[in-house]
């Protein structure tokens, strides 16, 4: 087992997203435009309370003893997993400082290891809408590529609190349609359906891209696969538009203006002087897109500087130029944004159509080329982290959705030029998800030798005891028993622990139910192979995805705490090469209410409960001596977004476009 958490130099922690704000349970009210006052008192403490305390108040204890706090007769293997769903509710919102995931594969440089992830991360972000009520119903992928077969699992969120003898897994399998509906569904995508009608849609189509040739023998492969490029990202775009509007919106609130505008302002041609100092580099881009870029934006490649391969030219982002490149980026933004808001009426004019898909296609490319990272000098840089902070100041209504806001807030591991590239590319994943599949699909396909497709959605509940009001109660009398606090912080703690009210909504994360999967596919292999063994259908099936070296998990966004927290604990864990190893993107260090699967080692479960016991105890103790900050309230969904997003600008771009 890895070391304590006590000697962990991970484990520093803020409140900075508001242990505070669990005081009411958890309990969404949307459509809040300012916080209610009580809350801002967060866990009890005014800022008028904190500004009369004594600066010599006592120091904190030392040396606290965690490993004595639970008995021994609490560490049944529910006990633990109760515990852990309670340390997780209490700690909802909190943000873990520092922590970096370990959950990468060892010996695998980062590229590489995100490059074995991307196929089931571009699965998740197709598969994962955003249409859902509550955005909360994450839906992982993980799967496994041999030479003759794709094997996919899925795994979505559970919420709901199962009935007595519910199983721990349900295997479902998803049987793609026939190759003809894959066609249908490219030319002639639909709105969104139920989430498994969704999936089922998916993988038809995938299992139409790995068997299909071209048309005709005059078609050449690659304006094939530029074709069925444009037709899949149709599809994703006209059932994920929600979703990705929302990050849009998201990120002209992060930075009181979308970044693409903050750029193109920083480079106006008002800013002679800082125009003229900007370094001059190259940029190398595709052929194709010469004509676009000349046409539009009287963006010309470099004739006296020769590309060095053919296929590619070579652009110089100068001084006298670099405006033109951030005005290229508003216009393809807003055409983009254009056509996401056109994809809630039945009919699209051609012209939005046309300039929505050349524009995805331009953002797509300099992004993989590096165009941000040359215009996102550290000055400008500087001045959009200014202008977040400024925004974050003067932010009075939520977020747009829950679904979003973690996946755009920065993460702990990223710079701000990092964070700044990261949400200027989510926009643009429904058009390099499509890029990214068909070409990897086409590389599968005749006269290669028939690959078979095979997906199952995996249903898990967990037997981890809900957490009540009396839970938190006695944990509280503990808690104060067994720590010793200087009376104020004492009697700080005890009235800010007494005001929990509890209406519990912890949640299965999907991520987790992968490795539970995976530790009891890999650690008993034999416990399926015994007569009468209560197996789910098509364990055996789906069992092949979880014998690989790595398990790759795809999500449509970071993980969690916990969930990044488990995967380094179960690499870790006593039971050595048995032992899965998973593969993550990241983690964005946020705790959520948090319930384990069944089947975790009870070993890494009693030390995760450890480790959220002594981020609790830190918490606290700060929040008992500190301003604590405060929240904005809970988010709404993307689903109540307004009907008629921004339509005068929508007719704006579209006359635009047809001026041009």
């Amino acid at each position: 087992m890895s070391g304590s958490a006590t000697n962990d130099p991970h484990w520093a922690y803020s409140t900075e997203l508001a242990i505070a704000s669990v005081q009411e349970g958890l309990a969404p009210r949307p459509h809040r435009d300012a916080l209610d006052k009580e809350e801002t008192r967060s866990l009890a403490v005014s800022v008028a309370d904190l500004v009369k305390e004594d600066d010599n108040r006592p120091p904190r204890s030392s040396s606290p003893n965690f490993g004595a706090f639970y008995s021994s007769s609490a560490n049944t293997e529910l006990d633990v997993r109760r515990d852990i769903a309670l340390l997780s509710y209490l700690l909802a919102y909190t943000k873990v400082k520092d922590r970096r995931s370990n959950s990468n594969a060892e010996g695998m440089d980062r590229k590489r290891a995100l490059g074995a992830l991307d196929p089931w991360t571009y699965l998740a972000h197709i598969v994962n809408t955003g249409h859902d009520k509550s955005s909360n119903s994450v839906i992982a992928v993980t799967g496994r590529i041999d030479r003759d077969a794709i094997t996919a699992a899925l795994v979505q969120n559970t919420v709901t609190s199962p009935k007595p003898g519910t199983p721990s897994f349900r295997i479902e399998l998803l049987h793609p349609e026939d190759r003809k509906i894959g066609l249908l569904l490219l030319r002639k995508p639909t709105k969104c359906p139920s989430v498994e009608h969704h999936i089922r849609d998916v993988f038809t189509i995938v299992n139409y891209l790995i068997t299909s040739s071209p048309p005709t023998s005059q078609m050449t492969p690659l304006g094939y696969e530029s074709i069925l490029t444009s037709l899949f990202f149709m599809f994703i775009a006209k059932r994920c538009y929600l979703k990705f509007l929302a990050r849009i919106a998201n990120g002209e609130r992060m930075w009181s203006a979308h970044p693409t505008s903050l750029i193109r302002a920083w480079y106006a041609s008002d800013n002679s002087d800082r125009n003229r100092s900007f370094v001059p580099q190259t940029l190398l881009l595709p052929a194709t897109l010469e004509h676009a870029l000349a046409r539009t934006y009287k963006l010309s490649p470099a004739r006296n500087i020769r590309p060095p391969s053919s296929g590619r030219l070579t652009y110089l982002v100068g001084p006298e130029n670099v405006s033109k490149w951030a005005e290229m980026l508003v216009r393809c933004q807003e055409e983009l944004e254009a056509l996401l808001l056109s994809l809630q009426e039945e009919d699209i004019p051609d012209v939005v159509m046309d300039a929505g898909q050349e524009s995805a296609f331009m953002l797509d490319t300099v992004f993989q080329n590096g165009l941000l990272e040359i215009l996102l000098t550290d000055e400008l840089v500087a001045h959009m982290q200014t202008c977040a902070e400024s925004a974050l100041r003067d932010a009075r209504r939520p977020m747009l959705n829950s679904y979003v806001l973690v996946s755009n807030e920065k993460l702990p591991s990223e710079s701000n030029r990092q964070h700044i590239i990261r949400y200027l590319k989510t926009p643009v994943i429904p058009f390099a998800a499509a890029r990214f599949l068909v070409s990897y699909c086409r590389k599968l396909a005749p006269p290669t030798p028939r690959v078979s497709l095979n997906a199952f959605m995996v249903h898990s509940t967990s037997s981890t005891p809900p957490v009540s009001q009396e839970h938190v109660n006695t944990f509280k009398c503990q808690f104060l028993e067994h720590f010793t606090f200087p009376k104020d912080h004492r009697d700080v703690i005890d009235k800010a622990l007494s005001s929990f009210r509890v209406r519990y909504n912890g949640t299965l994360h999907a991520e987790a139910v992968i490795m539970a999967l995976a530790y009891a596919v890999r650690v008993h292999p034999d416990k399926g192979a015994r007569k009468g063994a209560d197996l789910p259908t098509y364990f055996f099936d789906v069992a092949p995805v979880f014998q690989a070296h790595l398990i790759p998990i795809g999500a449509s966004k970071k993980c969690c705490f916990c969930c990044d927290l488990l995967a380094s604990l179960m690499m870790d864990s006593e039971d050595g090469k048995a032992s899965p190893r998973f593969l993550l993107q990241d983690t964005h260090s946020t705790i959520f209410p948090w319930i384990a699967p069944d089947g975790i080692p009870l070993s890494v479960s009693m030390e995760m409960r450890s480790r959220l016991l002594k981020i609790f105890y830190d918490s606290v103790t700060t929040y008992a001596t500190s301003v604590p900050s405060l929240q904005t309230s809970p988010a709404y969904s993307i689903s109540e977004l307004p009907k008629p997003l921004a339509s005068r600008r929508l007719r704006e771009v579209m006359m635009w476009s047809k001026d041009d």
